[in-house]
């Protein structure tokens, strides 16, 4: 007697199942891979929206970034949290010691809080680093006048508008001190 095997209806083998089921799972797995994705997306712009947040956050993952210091000093100061962006500088100048524009944009803070003396020596550390840098130039020169050391503040003036950098109207206030 021969015997019979049997494989079911036409084209529906075991095989057929595995292959469907494989690929009903894939479409799952993809569409939660994507919602995962999307929530992760939405999660971090919102690390965008706010740039001291986003810098602050930064900063937990690179904190001995000289950059991201310094860019974080910049917001502060263009808030007027002057105490903030002055402490950015000064982490940005320490990891980086040559830093010239964060030695510059500390001088700027440190002028803005009225806090002359060290604004002139950020100024000078700055120049002393690039000796071409026209705005410490420039900046220095207006603290002197202020002070009304008007020979240093028409070398500095100078100086910055040899560089490049031209101050009209610190020009014509120094012009009858010349």
């Amino acid at each position: 007697m021969a015997k019979t095997i049997s494989v079911g209806t036409y084209g529906h083998t075991p095989l057929h199942d595995r292959i469907k089921n494989l690929k009903i799972l894939t479409i799952i797995f993809a569409i939660g891979l994507l919602a995962f994705d999307s929530y992760l997306t939405i999660k971090q712009n919102t690390y965008w929206q706010d740039p001291i947040r986003f810098y602050k956050r930064t900063l937990k993952y690179a904190p001995d970034s000289s950059m991201v210091h310094y860019n974080l000093g910049l917001i502060y100061k263009t808030i007027n949290k002057n105490e903030e962006a002055i402490a950015s500088y000064d982490r940005a100048v320490k990891i980086k010691p040559d830093y010239v524009e964060a030695y510059s944009n500390l001088g700027i803070a440190y002028a803005a809080m009225n806090r002359r003396e060290e604004a002139v020596t950020a100024y000078k550390q700055a120049i002393e680093i690039n000796p071409n840098y026209a705005t410490a130039y420039n900046n220095l020169s207006v603290i002197y006048s202020e002070r009304k050391q008007y020979q240093s503040a028409i070398e500095c003036c100078d100086k910055a508008r040899n560089l490049g950098f031209v101050n009209t109207a610190l020009l014509k206030a120094l012009e009858p001190y010349r």
